[in-house]
């Protein structure tokens, strides 16, 4: 749902890659950009609640779709 709002508001992915291993390896390697970085007009909270759904690590991710909206 992170990567889906992320692409959504910046009409770009989080992570790109040329193989799907190199993709895969830039995921688990570096985190996303916040997409405020990306579009200027998104505000940063915005950017801060897409950042938070796209954490690595799971405790820092929202416990339920529900906590996510």
């Amino acid at each position: 749902l992170g990567v889906t709002l992320f692409e959504l508001l910046t009409l770009a992915r989080p992570f790109e890659g040329d193989t799907v291993q190199q993709l895969l390896a830039r995921i688990a390697t570096f985190e996303a950009p916040n997409p405020h970085e990306i579009a200027a007009d998104i505000d940063e909270s915005v950017g801060d609640v897409v950042l938070k759904a796209l954490s690595k690590d799971p405790a820092q991710r929202y416990a339920s779709v529900n906590a996510f909206l």
